[in-house]
């Protein structure tokens, strides 16, 4: 049996760059776990808001003026636009 004698007080763990590149840079798991679910949940609120303006777009429709039309559907693009956005984000983390 070969051993390799050391004092009491000397230490033996490694030091902190022992993990592979790819596990430091991915980071904690429970931060990539919580970071999708924030993003998920932002996704979520994105959709009810739009669902709200294309509610409020079909009021429009019958008796709103052409201004409140005009707003109401470019705030739809943005949320539109953001939702996609989210979602390529959120297919790029996984």
């Amino acid at each position: 049996m070969n051993q390799r004698q050391i004092s009491v007080d000397q230490a033996v763990v490694p030091d902190g760059d022992h993990l592979a590149p790819e596990v430091r840079a991915a980071g904690n798991a429970e931060d990539v776990i919580f970071d999708k679910a924030d993003m998920a949940e932002s996704v979520e609120k994105l959709r009810d808001r739009l669902a709200i303006v294309n509610q409020r777009l079909d009021e429009l429709d019958t008796d709103g003026s052409d201004s409140e039309i005009a707003r109401a559907t470019r705030t739809k693009d943005v949320l539109e636009r953001a939702i996609a956005a989210r979602e390529r984000e959120k297919d790029q983390s996984s």
